[in-house]
């Protein structure tokens, strides 16, 4: 973990990207002690753990909007960074365009609103462009966030728990947006969640929590392209399996 930059599978190297040796509290609640969770460029990370364990702290942290009260983040430089929280956080006053335009930095032109137009192409909205969200439904809306966090010139994307309380086919819908996004960008994503099929889902590195402090328990790799999975693929079924026996190991370990 000492060294400034991490190997890549083509024999290249590329600048050290994670958390290292972070500690974090609130008040005499330690969320991080010494944690070190290095981020692979380019690549999906889905970071698996249960509810209240500092996920969203890890992804404020790493994204800058929190500072670690020790320890470095390294790699990811000061954004702005896509976000998208549990809750869509749009603006309820302007269009569905006018919410992705708001993030976009720089002067208006054609050339912007062809690109916005290309998002929106992207996750199916390009029609309720000018549709302000209240008209919209709450999986559209999710779409409109998550659009807006790729209109953003960055390589992060972080995503926090956005499918959270969708039923099935509305989350499938979501994941397929997310990647028509991901797969004309290959931004780093770095995706926190409590549920083992989203993670096997999307993730092409995932990340098992535990503990309290947390820690990293276990990690994970899945060869297939996250676009080209669903969830009754063998390989994601068989990773799910797997990931649920960490999941229980660890919590298991930590009793």
């Amino acid at each position: 973990m000492g060294d400034s930059m991490q190997s890549r599978t083509d024999g290249a190297v590329e600048p050290r990207t994670g958390l290292y040796a972070v500690t974090k509290s609130f008040g005499a609640t330690t969320v991080f002690s010494e944690f070190t969770m290095p981020v692979r460029r380019g690549v999906t990370t889905s970071v698996l753990g249960p509810s209240g364990c500092g996920k969203t702290t890890l992804l404020r942290v790493l994204s800058g909007l929190l500072d670690p009260d020790s320890g470095t983040v390294e790699g990811v430089g000061q954004g702005p960074h896509g976000f998208v929280f549990q809750d869509p956080c749009l603006l309820p006053w302007r269009t569905v365009r006018e919410n992705i335009l708001f993030v976009v930095p720089g002067p208006r032109s054609d050339r912007t609103r062809d690109f916005i137009d290309a998002l929106l192409r992207d996750v199916g909205l390009l029609a309720w462009a000018e549709s302000l969200p209240s008209e919209l439904s709450g999986g559209m809306r999710r779409r409109v966030a998550l659009a807006r966090a790729f209109a953003l010139d960055t390589e992060f994307v972080f995503l926090d728990e956005p499918f959270q309380g969708l039923d099935v086919p509305l989350k499938l819908e979501i994941v397929s947006a997310f990647n028509a996004l991901r797969a004309s960008r290959r931004p780093t994503v770095v995706f926190v969640t409590h549920d083992i099929p989203d993670a096997a889902l999307m993730g092409e590195e995932i990340v098992v929590l535990s503990g309290a402090p947390t820690g990293v328990s276990e990690c994970f790799s899945c060869s297939t392209d996250p676009g080209e999975r669903s969830p009754d693929d063998p390989e994601v079924l068989e990773l799910s399996a797997r990931l649920y026996r960490s999941v229980l190991g660890s919590r298991r370990g930590g009793q």
